[in-house]
């Protein structure tokens, strides 16, 4: 995870958070398209290499980032549960 803050013309500090996460999945391909959305709070880029998806999230803050972050992983826990449940 990377936070970087900049001080802003009028005093105001602004942020810039980044994560990525890599995780494996037996049908990746499935679960990441499961796993797109419109999410406008945070800007998602997710690929697929090999059995592992990669995701990047930048956020304007780090709740932001922590919580889409979150959602991410629970999401995918789900989608990977029935995938294997069939």
């Amino acid at each position: 995870m990377e936070i970087r803050s900049r001080k802003s013309p009028i005093g105001v500090v602004k942020m810039n958070a980044c994560a990525q996460i890599s995780t494996e999945s037996e049908n990746p391909e499935c679960v990441m398209k499961a796993l797109s959305v419109d999410n406008k709070a945070a800007e998602i880029s997710s690929k697929v290499d090999g059995k592992t998806i990669k995701t990047e999230v930048k956020a304007n803050n780090p709740r932001t980032l922590l919580a889409t972050v979150d959602d991410i992983i629970r999401c995918q826990m789900v989608a990977e549960k029935i995938i294997e449940d069939g």
